[in-house]
């Protein structure tokens, strides 16, 4: 009984010690993984105003030029005023002329300012005027401005990493049954001599009552 109590108790402590070691077991696994990839292109960089109507140097001068965008796209605008003097910034659409200046609710307005960093994404597809507007005496050469398209692109790589055998929670699972497989084999071997004899002896009692009520059901003939 003992011998056996142990053994189980011994199979049971493996097992769990096992269970838990293979939570630390990894392997190398490889994959395709999507990625974004940032991309840009410029769409005006000058430094300047540039046009037929640009080179006029007076109080009160309108700029303006006019480019084709599409909804959702991301722009970054840069207006930069070298000189001392202040402009007034407007985006608006096509259906502005330019000869109405930016009409009743352009879509950005900067008024009296030197310096414009800002980004903005394009509500609708239409062509759009970027008014520069002054109330004082600027020059075209005095106006830097730049408008950078942004955008991400989808691409793919292969990656590896390693993956665990088992998932880590499996490891409190391990512990819990070597601590019951320990306890079983330490039960097993410290069980005292007596214990076991008195089992042993409690099997035979068993027996032989047994015996007896088998011999006393038996009939003899008379």
């Amino acid at each position: 009984m003992k011998k056996l109590m142990t053994a189980v108790g011994i199979v049971i402590l493996v097992f769990g010690l096992l269970l838990a070691s293979f939570t630390f077991i990894a392997f190398p696994e490889s994959k395709t993984e999507a990625y974004q990839v940032p991309e840009s292109t410029v769409i005006v960089d000058r430094f300047g105003l540039e046009g037929p109507s640009f080179g006029v140097v007076a109080p009160t001068a309108d700029w303006a030029d006019g480019f084709t965008f599409r909804s959702g796209d991301f722009l970054n605008i840069k207006v930069n005023v070298t000189s001392a003097q202040k402009i007034d910034f407007y985006v608006s659409d096509g259906s502005t002329s330019l000869s109405s200046n930016v009409g009743s609710s352009p879509y950005l307005s900067y008024p009296n300012v030197t310096m414009v960093n800002i980004d903005w994404i394009v509500p609708k597809n239409s062509n759009y005027n970027f008014v520069f507007s002054s109330s004082g005496t600027v020059s075209a050469s005095d106006v830097n401005w730049q408008i950078v398209k942004l955008w991400n692109e989808t691409d793919y790589r292969r990656v590896t990493q390693n993956v665990r055998l088992l998932p880590f929670q499996v490891i409190y699972v391990g512990v819990v049954v070597a601590i019951s497989g320990l306890t079983i084999a330490t039960y097993g071997i410290i069980i005292p001599k007596n214990d076991e004899r008195l089992m042993m002896l409690r099997k035979r009692g068993l027996l032989v009552m047994s015996f007896h009520c088998y011999v006393g059901s038996i009939r003899f003939p008379s």
